[in-house]
């Protein structure tokens, strides 16, 4: 049932966010950087240490969600794909796994080796650690100068930080998904957290795969990391006082 409703959710904001682009005449990684979050490499380690490991699962399944959109709808619009080519989409590796963990995960792991499992577990407490050497690796390659002086990123990182973070708040709160259940308002923290964060460092990964603009990826994820310090707090707060 959460799954449906983070689907509902997440399809409603590509629909919204996707006309405002062609309103406001935002290029295809200007689209990709306002809609996907760094929810991945972010809220794991940020609900690990604040609430517990036991609630990562919540923010797994909005991952799980958007990782289909990276592959399908990300990839197609970063590549500038005329179509979807299913074949290479069900085969991706990355679809691959998520099949695989939802597997896992209804059949409770018992099928693994307890070995595998602990490696497994240790390659996931990895993603925090990992993506925080990746931006590391942006900021250094970047001119911090030449990122400021350019308006238009201060744009799309308004649209990512603020923007869609409010839109996610409205649709929560007439939803009203944090009443479905007694912990409804921490999971719904959960998935607001994995919307206010920075745009995904793989809009960046997928410009270098597919030729598209790298550099102004990297300066968009860049930017709003900066400004997510500010931000992501600011929006916690407004999420308290609302819902």
């Amino acid at each position: 049932m959460l799954w449906l409703h983070l689907s509902s959710t997440q399809v409603l904001l590509l629909i919204i966010i996707s006309i405002a682009g062609k309103l406001l005449h935002l290029n295809e990684v200007e689209i990709a950087s306002v809609y996907y979050s760094n929810s991945g490499n972010l809220i794991v380690p940020i609900v690990t240490f604040i609430l517990g490991q036991d609630w990562v699962l919540y923010g797994c399944v909005f991952m799980s969600v958007q990782l289909i959109f990276l592959w399908t709808h990300c990839k197609k619009i970063i590549s500038r794909e005329s179509s979807y080519d299913w074949k290479k989409i069900v085969l991706n590796i990355n679809m691959i796994s998520i099949f695989i963990g939802v597997v896992l995960f209804f059949v409770k792991n018992t099928i693994c080796p307890e070995i595998i499992s602990n490696t497994l577990g240790s390659v996931g407490s990895m993603i925090g650690p990992a993506s925080m050497i990746v931006t590391g690796m942006l900021f250094a390659g970047m001119n911090l100068k030449q990122i400021f002086a350019d308006k238009r990123v201060y744009f799309v990182s308004f649209l990512r930080l603020i923007a869609v973070p409010l839109l996610a708040l409205v649709m929560i709160k007439i939803s009203h998904l944090a009443m479905f259940s007694a912990d409804g308002n921490k999971i719904m923290l959960i998935v607001f957290l994995a919307i206010i964060t920075p745009s995904a460092s793989t809009i960046t990964q997928m410009c270098q795969v597919y030729g598209n603009d790298s550099r102004y990826a990297s300066a968009i994820n860049v930017m709003t990391t900066l400004f997510s310090i500010i931000t992501m707090p600011l929006m916690v707060m407004l999420f308290e006082a609302v819902i």
